[in-house]
């Protein structure tokens, strides 16, 4: 008897039960990906300042870094919808509090601690819809493929996301980029507050040591990479701000990053078609490496085809690390 074939993309996405948690999720990935652009954005147009823009970008990508997990924890323990409905308050209060500070020429501290409230308050939305897939589709190849499906949506944000913050941030105003992603965040958190709630069950409601995941050595190999993954691409979106000023570029700074996105959204949909037999353990490490290689130029290069290649060449192993870890 035949193993019945794995679901499409199209029978993943269009069942009803599915759209409910996968477009909020999709939607909710928009802001991840402008709002560390739009805050730059929004200091650097209005105090011309690079370095201040800078500090203010990554307080807010590091502080959400570290209170993600958080959050994710907290709806798990007292469900999701007071968590996001509490979340989107301080977020709101975070980005009027950014807006107003910068065009009242206030201290660096107040200006690095607003944006600090914005990261504290960005909700997970893709770790919020990834959730849900175990209680619909089988293990296995359905589940890669939901995966997969998820890391296209992903790469799609991060195409889309900071083209949007540069062209509303630059060509319109400083604050819109952060305006448009709070309008984002809104409609998601709507849309999955609408969810039924997912019922804990076994452990989950147990409270756990917080380092005790961490003692296993797998677990520690893809948070490590994970971490090096996050500076990276912290790192990538200055870089090539700064790197499309100095050719006098500044409009090619948000295609690059596009481009980067294209390369992951490219073997994301790849991932989910081409059946693959290599280890799991196996596929990490390779794209992990490939990467790693294709960023190695990125120091060297200084034209903008050159880092155009890099870029959309690093940007394929991204998303089946991200897949597979």
């Amino acid at each position: 008897m035949h193993a019945p074939a794995p679901l499409t993309y199209r029978e993943l996405l269009l069942k009803p039960e599915h759209l409910a948690f996968a477009l909020p999720g999709f939607i909710g990935r928009l802001p991840l990906a402008m709002r560390a652009l739009s805050c730059i954005l929004l200091i650097q147009g209005i105090t011309g300042e690079y370095g201040l823009a800078g500090l203010v970008g990554a307080s807010q990508t590091l502080v959400s870094a570290f209170a993600s997990p958080r959050i994710g924890q907290l709806a798990d323990r007292h469900g999701a919808r007071p968590v996001l409905a509490i979340a989107l308050v301080i977020q709101t209060i975070g980005v009027v509090a950014l807006i107003a500070t910068a065009y009242a020429n206030a201290p660096a501290l107040v200006l690095i601690l607003s944006a600090a409230i914005i990261g504290g308050s960005s909700v997970p939305f893709g770790s919020f819809s990834q959730s849900r897939w175990p209680l619909h589709v089988a293990r296995g190849r359905d589940l890669e493929r939901a995966y997969a499906l998820e890391s296209v949506f992903g790469e799609i944000s991060f195409i889309a996301g900071p083209a949007l913050a540069v062209f509303l941030s630059v060509e319109i105003a400083p604050p819109l980029g952060l305006i448009v992603s709070l309008a984002m965040t809104i409609l998601a958190t709507a849309g999955m507050i609408r969810l039924p709630a997912i019922e804990t069950r076994g452990t989950d409601t147990v409270d756990a040591p917080a380092t005790s995941l961490l003692r296993h050595p797998v677990i520690v190999v893809v948070a490590g990479s994970g971490v090096g993954m996050g500076i990276m691409f912290g790192a990538t979106e200055i870089q090539l701000v700064a790197f499309a000023e100095e050719l006098g570029r500044e409009g090619l700074a948000s295609v690059m990053i596009g481009l980067f996105a294209a390369g992951s959204l490219i073997a994301a949909i790849l991932y989910g078609l081409v059946p693959l037999r290599s280890s799991l353990r196996w596929r990490v490490l390779a794209s992990a490496a490939w990467v790693a290689l294709w960023m190695i130029p990125t120091a060297l290069v200084g034209s903008i085809g050159a880092m155009i290649a890099c870029m959309v060449f690093a940007g394929i192993g991204i998303a089946p690390w991200a897949i597979t870890g």
